[in-house]
């Protein structure tokens, strides 16, 4: 009997697929026994305060790895792990706080639990710390310190604590400017890969922050970042090919990286690819798919996009011409700091074009913010504003400052009309050598004005020692009404060149439209003699009389000083 029923035991264990009266032999139901002697175990040395064990219990409750999830019972014990000194805990607490998940958003907190693991020298903590002290997120704004935790992260070797100290001692914030500190830090940290900082490396070396300017180095770093996606890195490697810059000008291949950049959403990219498209450098030339690109940068409130697609509507390319829209577009422009925006905001009002009515206040307004940019013609226009008293009260020592401005720049106006208001003592003492700078600097650029009076001063010592030579020069340089009659007076009276009342004559009767002009005009006194020995018979040498010279002087002087 006891045979028969082993056997069929047996039978039903191999049936069962079991060796002998193994049945119970699971190795599934094995693992799952000890996984679960396992969370006992970590829960038993979690309960007995052991902070290891508490951090990863809170690690296993968040990420689900136990039977029951629960965000709140992986705070609690985090907390517990945190009050011990663990490092990891501490961090997490203070990620959650700061992100407000599975608690309600507190920085305050969040910063308490950063600083005890930055206390502690943990290089990410004291990252964070720096940005939250720099920010005044959770905490008390403050730079100083904020440079502090950085500089600790930093020298650990923190990449990213590596990146904000170089931008720290770039712009001067928290720490004294230092550009070679800046690069310094930058090259850390892109040496370990950032590419944000490989993208500061490349401007440095493209603008000679720091280091000798290079842009075959700038290229270089650049396009270590554009190759990690950093999509400054990939606009300025664009405008690397399209300037020519650290690499062979190649307009296809700069409109190729502005499309990646401008493809996922760079404004900048996505304005220069509309420059592309307007101009037709490196594509076919099409202003509707130009403008379509300014309008995607411009709606991303991108300044210099908002004035070109003003541009685009005041000339009717790719779009309808519209004169509101442009001006709509052009103040959006201009109140993003755009300086040409400003300018041309100036301008429309100042001289009612594009639509608009005259309104000298609302240029005024413009032509300041210009102005103030450093804007020449702005600041050109605003001074003759303070002189003539358009849209302000008259005031000869702002119009004055204003062009000394805008003359310093270069801007010819400015030099010429700055050179009238020394001559005359408007805004100022009169001071005729100051007079004379100006006007000569003006003159040397082929303005007529200026020449005229720089021909006047060396005529009468005005600013200068006195020199007829000097003024037939720039006399003959101008070739204005003005000029031909002091050439004309200058001949009359012997000035410079022997006495030719003849010569005289021509003159006056030429700025009068009785005579053609001459095949370029004489610069030299004795140019003039020549001329007058060979056009003039004997009879005429002998001269007009001193009447008919008279009334051509009348003449010609109402003429060229319109009286």
């Amino acid at each position: 009997m006891r045979r028969f029923h082993v056997a069929c035991i047996c039978v039903v264990g191999s049936l069962l697929g079991c060796s002998g009266f193994n049945l119970v032999n699971n190795p599934a139901s094995e693992s799952t026994q000890q996984a679960l002697s396992a969370r006992e175990k970590l829960e038993r040395s979690a309960r007995g305060g052991d902070a290891d064990s508490q951090y990863d219990l809170g690690r296993a409750l968040e990420n689900g790895d136990t039977d029951n999830q629960s965000l709140a019972e992986a705070l609690k014990w985090y907390n517990k792990a945190a009050v011990q000194g663990h490092v990891d805990a501490q961090i997490r607490l203070g990620e959650l706080y700061r992100e407000g998940t599975g608690v309600e958003k507190d920085a305050t907190e969040a910063y308490k639990w950063y600083r005890m693991a930055a206390e502690q020298g943990s290089p990410k903590a004291q990252h964070v710390v720096g940005v939250m002290l720099e920010t005044g997120e959770g905490v008390d704004k403050d730079a100083t310190e904020a440079v502090g935790w950085y500089t600790k992260a930093a020298e650990q070797g923190e990449a990213s604590a590596q990146l904000k100290l170089g931008i720290m001692y770039e712009i001067g914030i928290g720490v004294e400017k230092n550009p070679e500190q800046a690069v310094k830090w930058y090259e850390m940290s892109a040496r370990q890969g950032n590419a944000d900082a490989q993208n500061h490396m490349g401007g440095a070396y493209a603008s000679g922050f720091g280091v000798s300017k290079d842009y075959a180095k700038a290229f270089a770093w650049y396009e270590k970042a554009a190759s990690q996606g950093q999509l400054e890195a990939i606009y300025a490697l664009g405008n690397f090919y399209y300037n020519g810059q650290g690499v062979a000008k190649n307009h296809n291949l700069a409109c190729s990286r502005y499309l990646v950049a401008a493809d996922k959403g760079h404004a900048k990219a996505q304005n220069m690819l509309g420059n592309c498209y307007w101009s037709g450098n490196g594509v076919r030339q099409d202003y509707g798919e130009a403008t379509k690109w300014f309008r995607i940068s411009a709606d991303q409130g991108y300044g210099w996009a908002q004035y070109n697609l003003g541009n685009a509507y005041a000339q009717g390319r790719g779009v309808i011409k519209n004169e509101e829209a442009a001006l709509r577009w052009y103040r959006a422009a201009g109140e993003n700091g755009i300086v040409d925006a400003q300018y041309k905001l100036a301008r429309m009002y100042h001289l009612a074009e594009g639509g608009v009515q005259q309104d000298f206040s609302e240029s005024i307004k413009w032509m300041r913010l210009a102005a103030d940019q450093g804007h020449a013609d702005a600041q050109f226009l605003l001074g003759m504003a303070y002189g003539l008293g358009q849209g302000v009260r008259k005031n000869y020592v702002e119009a004055r400052r204003y062009l000394r401005m805008a003359a310093d720049s270069g801007q010819l106006e400015a030099q010429l009309v700055l050179g009238r208001m020394y001559k005359e003592g408007l805004g100022g003492p009169r001071d005729y050598a100051e007079s004379v700078k100006w006007y000569g600097l003006a003159a040397r650029e082929r303005v007529p004005e200026a020449q005229y009076e720089l021909g006047q001063a060396y005529r009468y010592g005005r600013g200068v020692k006195q020199d007829y030579a000097e003024a037939f020069k720039w006399y003959g340089a101008a070739k204005t009404l003005q000029a031909f009659f002091a050439i004309a007076e200058m001949n009359e009276l012997g000035q410079g060149t022997p006495r030719s009342p003849n010569l005289a004559l021509h003159y006056y009767k030429q700025v009068c439209g009785q005579t053609g002009p001459f095949a370029g005009i004489m610069a030299t006194s004795a140019a003039m003699t020549d001329w007058a020995n060979q056009r003039t018979s004997a009879a005429n040498r002998r001269g007009p009389s001193a009447a008919e010279v008279a009334k051509w002087k009348a003449r010609a002087r109402a003429v060229a000083f319109k009286k």
